[in-house]
This record gives structure tokens, sequence and C-alpha cells, in this order.
């Protein structure tokens, strides 16, 4: 033993001494520190004896408090900052897995964080030291951060639940299969669109027993053709592909089908590919189409004949003449009118109306031919054009038109022979555009009405030199009437069996405008008839007629004044009302006022016209037929209109004893007629004393005529024809 005593050589105790050397022990710890701290772990070490919990800086910095803040950390301190959820949670698993022998623990908890939202911490541990009956006397464990994991692994859980209920909410079906054409993957429309459950339809060919594709039209396909082939095929996108599947239920739908290629990541190929049922979508556009050509067709066609309307004739007719231009041809336009058919819807209503133009229309179809075009322009009116080549006659195309009104016509009960005007015109004879041609055949049209009806009249120059001086004058008849530039000239009615005797006169309309001036009224009242002006004309007459009676009753004479109301005022809405009020205005009565009405216009009666004949017989005026005996067959008129008075057409009174038609036995029927039904009778138009006398000798009451004097103003109506009190007439 080496000698111990100190320098005063006193013995002491020996000592023993070891040195070691830490420097790797510090450096290798110094290392872990620095891996820990870059990991970002919080560690912790806990003495199970005695509690105490040793922490790293790193471990309080997550939960944003400093260490000495946490410090002590107990097990109580520790589950205040745990989610009561977790904590719960935590306790249960630890004193489970501790009683199975298992002290290794890893769970996911949220700890508060010092500002107060939870961080999601990895906490892990295992025991370091064990007591001596083998328990853990010392545990170690980390903490880690994964609210980033977390929150990732929830916005992915999140875009997975959205594109699952995507996939299985989605309209279309969708279908995913291999390269090899087998099904691994359908959503919820694509098991209803197919017919199958998805067990039935996972691992299943494209090509099966179960369904059948086909063309929309039905035309079959070979599988090379199926969209999901074609993808496999070429690679590429196959966009609304349009097909029919024949279900094994025997359900047929039409779907469209988009596939695209889809590279899976060891490189295989797989497509996807989606499926809508557009069934009801292919019926909604067959009806839509149907529907718009119905609406074109409606918007060309007249609605009651089915036949072409103007605006189609009018293309027909631009195009037919840019190819008579061409093939240097020519075009016959024929402008057809049915004569009196106003007549027809008034006495036997609109619908009889509506089925003469039908069964006319038909008649006309039959008998076109080829490139001829055939339309229904107006209410009444049809037109007709028929390509020609130079030198061809056309007179049987006209034939044929006039035939179809040669046998009668059947309207459910009602036969009514009707008649047709017809307007002729050629291009380019006479007319190089389709307006000049539509305008010329216009023209002779109503030359042809002009004329009588009946007739078919061809274009002429004079017939547009015509309409113009028409459109002349309608242009100064509407400037006299807003300047009230008319008068009324009066004619006397004499009694032919008291030496003709004034008994009354008929009120007849002349025009002071100058520009009038030498155009009588049978020639501007027919285009006043044609430009509607009739109406505010019979109105303006009533006016005058109130101021003539009154200056007549001022002077002493009571007399009685005709007055002709035009057929287009009587069918005309409202004129009944209007025409009683002038009468208020004027205090007319019905001993100032007989009117007159022509023939025709009292067979066929519209409601207006049979309201404005109901007002005036319940006020009292009388009512005269003017121009009896031209050619109308029914007289049950003179009994269901409660006439007064017949006038003999002024062409009867002419032919009187002459040798060229004879007009007596007319007459004499007429007067004859008129006493049977207690009717006065006025003979128009004489001009004769031999007129006269052979009037008088048949017992003819009263007449009018040159003969006895013409239409006169006022005060030389007074001066010529007047005695004071004359007796009011008949």
């Amino acid at each position: 033993m080496p000698d111990c005593r100190n320098e005063a050589g006193t013995s002491e105790e020996p000592l023993l001494g070891v040195a070691f050397d830490l420097t790797r022990q510090q450096e290798a710890s110094q290392d872990l520190a620095e891996v820990i701290f870059g990991a970002g772990l919080g560690t912790w070490r806990l003495n199970v004896a005695t509690r105490k919990n040793q922490i790293n800086d790193r471990y309080a910095e997550m939960l944003g408090y400093s260490r000495e803040e946490l410090e002590p950390v107990t097990e109580e301190s520790f589950l205040t900052l745990v989610h009561p959820e977790d904590a719960v949670k935590l306790y249960e698993n630890r004193v489970a897995r501790s009683k199975a022998g298992d002290y290794v623990f890893s769970d996911e908890i949220r700890m508060r964080h010092k500002d107060g939202h939870w961080v999601w911490v990895l906490s892990r541990c295992r025991p370091v030291d064990f007591a001596s009956d083998g328990t853990p006397s010392v545990l170690s464990g980390v903490h880690i951060d994964i609210s980033d994991r977390k929150a990732l692994a929830e916005k992915l859980r999140l875009e997975s639940d959205f594109l699952k209920r995507l996939v299985e909410t989605s309209v279309s079906g969708i279908v995913a299969f291999n390269d090899k054409g087998r099904i691994y993957f359908v959503n919820k429309e694509a098991t209803a669109i197919l017919g199958l459950t998805s067990e039935q339809l996972i691992g299943l060919p494209l090509v099966n027993d179960y369904w059948t594709l086909t063309e929309l039209d039905g035309t079959p396909m070979v599988p090379e053709d199926f969209p999901g082939f074609r993808v496999i095929a070429t690679q590429t996108t196959v966009r609304d592909r349009r097909v029919s599947i024949r279900r094994h239920d025997g359900k047929t739908l039409s779907i469209s089908i988009t596939a695209a290629p889809m590279r899976m990541s060891d490189g295989g190929l797989q497509v996807v590919a989606t499926l809508t049922d557009i069934t009801a979508q292919l019926a909604n556009e067959a009806l839509l189409h149907n529907a718009a050509a119905e609406a074109m067709h409606a918007a060309l066609h007249d609605p009651v004949s089915g036949l072409p309307n103007r605006e189609l004739f009018e293309d027909s007719l631009a195009a037919a003449i840019v190819k008579a231009q061409r093939d240097r041809g020519y075009l016959l336009h024929v402008f057809l009118d049915i004569d009196n058919f106003k007549q027809v819807n008034d006495r036997f209503g609109h619908h009889a109306g509506d089925l003469l133009i039908r069964k006319v229309a038909a008649r006309l179809e039959r008998i076109r031919q080829g490139p001829q075009v055939l339309a229904r322009v107006a209410g009444d009116e049809f037109t007709f054009l028929h390509p020609y080549a130079p030198g061809e006659d056309t007179r049987e195309v006209l034939t044929r038109l006039a035939s179809v009104f040669e046998l009668p016509f059947d309207l459910g009960g009602y036969v009514v022979h009707i008649s047709v005007s017809m307007g002729v015109s050629v291009y380019p004879e006479d007319a190089t555009s389709s307006e000049e041609l539509w305008l010329s055949a216009d023209l002779a049209m109503y030359e042809a009405k002009a004329r009588g009806r009946n007739q078919t009249v061809r274009f002429t120059a004079p017939l547009r030199e015509r309409e113009a001086e028409e459109a002349r004058i309608a242009q100064i008849l509407q400037r006299a009437l807003k300047a009230r530039a008319f008068e009324i000239f009066l004619m006397p009615l004499v009694d032919l069996r008291q030496g003709g005797r004034v008994v009354g006169a008929e009120a007849l309309l002349r025009s002071t405008e100058p520009d009038l001036q030498g155009i009588g009224p049978a020639v501007f009242l027919p285009v006043a008839e044609r430009t509607g002006l009739m109406r505010a004309l019979d109105l303006m007459v009533v006016d005058m007629v109130g101021a003539a009676t009154a200056r007549l009753r001022a002077a002493g004479y009571a007399l009685r004044i005709s007055v002709n109301l035009s057929p287009d005022s009587l069918h005309e809405t409202g004129f009944g009302l209007e025409l009683l009020s002038h009468l208020d205005q004027a205090q007319l009565g019905a001993r100032d006022v007989r009117f007159e009405l022509t023939e025709g216009a009292l067979v066929d009666l519209s409601s207006p016209a049979r309201e404005v004949i109901d007002l005036l017989h319940d006020r009292g005026f009388e009512l005269s037929a003017d121009d009896f005996g031209t050619g109308y067959s029914s007289l049950s008129y003179l009994h269901k209109l409660r006439l007064s008075e017949l006038k003999i057409d002024r062409s009867f009174v002419q032919r009187l004893e002459t040798a060229e038609e004879p007009s007596d036995e007319i007459v004499r029927a007429i007067l004859a007629m008129g006493q049977a039904l207690g009717l006065c009778v006025v003979a128009e138009g004489i001009e004769t004393e031999a007129q006269h006398d052979w009037l008088r000798r048949h017992g003819c009451p009263l007449g009018q005529g040159y003969l006895f004097g013409k239409g006169v103003d006022l005060d030389t109506f007074l001066q010529q024809h007047l005695t004071p009190k004359v007796l009011q007439g008949s």
C-alpha cells in the first residue's frame, strides 16, 4: 500500500480515485438534443414514483407556453390541457394496455393551445426503467405536433367524401373499365341506366347478353364502334356519342356517351365513361322541332284553307321572276276575288264563310299543276301563278280557274252559287317586278268588279292611270272632308196623280272643293267607298239635311227628305248609334227624313246593318228599297224589314214602251207587288212625258226625274218647286 503520510509526517486514510472521459457522452447527448430540436419533438420524462415530469422547451412551445409556465407538469395538469373526449379515451386506453402488461403507448390527442385553439398531438411513450416488481418506474415520451397532417387528412377526407357524393349523386351514369373492356366501377345512376345492380355490373364485359347497342335510328353497331372500345383503340376521348341501348328487360333508352382514357400510376390504361339518359331530351327536341316546323308552316300558310299565305306567295313570286328572267320565260299572275263573299258571311255566318273558303281552295288545288302556285292572300282573295314558255296559250288556264265556280257550293245545308272576279297580269309584258305584277293584277281585278263582277280582266296601262287618278281623288276627298267642303242638292219627288205636285225631295251630295270641280258623285263616291270614307260622308249628309230642314221649317214648309245610306256604312259596327246621335243633334225626326237603302244591302244584312234598321224602326223612320228590281231573286226581305216604299230602278223606267228589251211587264209587276204589300212605289229617272203618262195610267203614285227637275241647291229648290205650306208627301 503506498505511503500516505502528509508533509507533516502524519499518516492519513488512503483514497482511491477514478477518472472518466465524458467528452463522447456529452457530444452524443448534444447530438441527440439537436436531432430532437430539429425534429420539433416535445419530450417528457416521468418518474412514476415521484410523479415528477420533466419536459423540454418544445413541449411547451407547441402549446404556446414557455416551459416555466407549464412546470411542474403533473398528471392532473396534463389532463387539464387534453380535450375532454380525448382525455377519457387516453385514460381508458392506457389502463387497459397496462393491465395487459403493455406499457408502450401511442395516442393522437387534442391539447388546448394557450390562445384557446386545439393542437393535434401524437403522444408516444415507453418505459425506460422498471421497478423490482417489473412495473415501469420511469416513462419517457415525445409529443409531435400533427395538426398540419390532421388538417391535410381532414381536407383529403372531405374531398374524398365530396367526390364520392358527386359520383353517387351525378345525373350521369359513371362507368370505369379496364383495357379489356371489363367493368370495375359503376355509380348509382349507371345501374339505373343499364338496368342492373352494381354487383351484376362489376366484372361484366362491355359486350354481353344484358344489352344491345345500336345507332339512334336502329342501325346495328359492331363492337369496334362502341365508344369504350374506340377509346381503348385510339387512346383519345370520344364525346357525346349518341346511341340507343336495348336492355335485357326490353326497355330501350337513348343515351349520350362520353369516354376518356385514364393512365394509372403503373402505366396501365383504364377508361372512364359517362352515360346520360337523353331519351326525354330527344323526345322534347323532336317536339320542339315539330312545333317549330308547325309554327313556320302556320306563319306561311292560311289557317282556314291551308294554302300558302301572302308572305309565302310573295317569296314564290320573287323566286319565279328570277327564274323567268334567267330562262326568258313568262308568268301569268291571276288575282281572284270571290264576288259578294261578305253576303255569305252575313247571311249564313262566319262558319259558312270559312267552309266556302275551304271548298274553293280545294277545287283550285285540284286544278293546280306542276310549278303553278296557289295562295289565299286575304279574306276572299286568292292568287294564282302560272309559269309558261313564250307562245303558250294561257286561255285554257283562265278557263279552268273560272270553271271552279260553275257548280254550286254546299255549305252544310245551304247551297250557294258564287262567281269570281279575276284580274290578270303577265310578266314581263305588264310588269318586271313582283310589286308591279301584284299591283297590275289587283287593278285588273278591281276593274272586273267595276264591270259588274263575274268578269276576267287583263291589265292595261289605262288601269294604272285610273288608279293614280283615284288615289289623287281620294286625297282630295280626305281634304274636303276635313274642310266640310260639301253641300246637298235637292231633287223633287212629285205626286204623279196630282199633276206633279212636289211632295218631297231626295238629298244628293255635291262637293264645293275646287279640286273636285268637274268630278261628279258618280266618280268620287265609288272612290270614297273603296277608301273607307262613306261613313263620314253619310253622317255629313244627315247634318246638312238637318240644316236644310230647319230652313224649310222657318220658311213654313213641311217636306220629308230622302237620304241614301251607303251599304259600307250599314255594315260598320257602331254606325247605327252614331247615326241616331247625328239625327238628334240635327233635330230630325221620322216626319223629316226617310232613308233609302239599295236592294243589295237589304237582301244580305250583316249584324251591324240589322242593328241600324232596328234602331231606325224603333224611332219610327221609314225605309225605302232603292234601285228595286235589279236582279235579286229573294223578296222575303220586303216583309221582314217592314219597308214602306219601293223605288223602281231608272233602267226599267227608261225602257218603257221601247222596241228593244221593253220593261213594261216588269214595271207592272212591281206596281202590283207594291199595291199587294201596301207599299208606296216611286219611279226613278222619268225624263219624258210618255214615261210620265204610262206610269200615271198604270197607277204609279210617285215619281222623280229630270222631267220634274234636277237636283238643285236649297235656295233654287225653294224658288222653283215650293209654294207656301207644301203638304208632307208619302
